[in-house]
């Protein structure tokens, strides 16, 4: 493992989930998912609106999406939204009065950065875990890119497209070198692989 994808900010699953139990308010704990589990940047984040969540149906399965607008209003990318974090951000808006064209998160990005800060001062005080004492916007992020990668194995062009990097060379940080078991498993079901005839030892 490289030594850009083994740092020691890295959060784990069991670190994030600390992060979250250490938000105070709904409005932190979205603005974490937001960028933890949907890969917003701050900026994006104080744009989002609830009507820009939309819905896709694919083979029955009903997906959400996060229309990101850019800086003048017009579509940026096409954020995946998991189901639960659509949920809290429904309840969220419900809560507290938020209209469909109302922003979500009505402060400056640099709050949000801030609020981030906060919530990873107030996570690494409760839990004694330093780490967290340091998360930022970008930490979120990076866990974003990782878990997608890393742990529900997505394509990285489909990582690239939902998280808004420019290019795939952006994900090189994230992605190690396949191995020749993970390598093998990529090709088995492709015409390139070699089948032996049943029977053979």
């Amino acid at each position: 493992m490289g030594s850009e994808r083994s740092s020691q900010s890295d959060l784990s699953s069991a670190a994030y989930s600390r992060l979250r139990r250490a938000t105070e308010t709904h409005r932190e704990e979205l603005v974490v998912r937001l960028a933890g589990e949907v890969g917003l940047r701050p900026a994006e984040i104080t744009r989002i609106r609830p009507q820009h969540v939309t819905t896709h149906e694919d083979d029955r399965i009903e997906h959400y999406f996060l229309r990101v607008p850019d800086g003048d209003g017009d579509t940026d990318r096409f954020a995946y939204l998991p189901a639960d974090v659509e949920h809290d951000l429904r309840q969220y808006a419900r809560t507290a009065g938020v209209a469909d064209d109302q922003r979500l998160v009505s402060v400056t990005p640099r709050r949000v950065q801030m609020l981030v800060a906060e919530v990873g001062e107030r996570a690494s005080a409760r839990t004694g875990d330093e780490r967290l004492r340091d998360v930022s916007s970008r930490t979120l992020r990076r866990y974003f890119a990782l878990r997608l990668l890393d742990e529900e194995g997505v394509d990285a062009r489909t990582v690239k497209t939902v998280g808004g990097w420019e290019r795939l060379s952006s994900l090189d940080p994230f992605v190690d070198d396949a191995g020749r078991s993970a390598v093998a498993a990529a090709f088995a079901d492709t015409s390139l692989a070699t089948k032996r005839p049943d029977g053979d030892a």
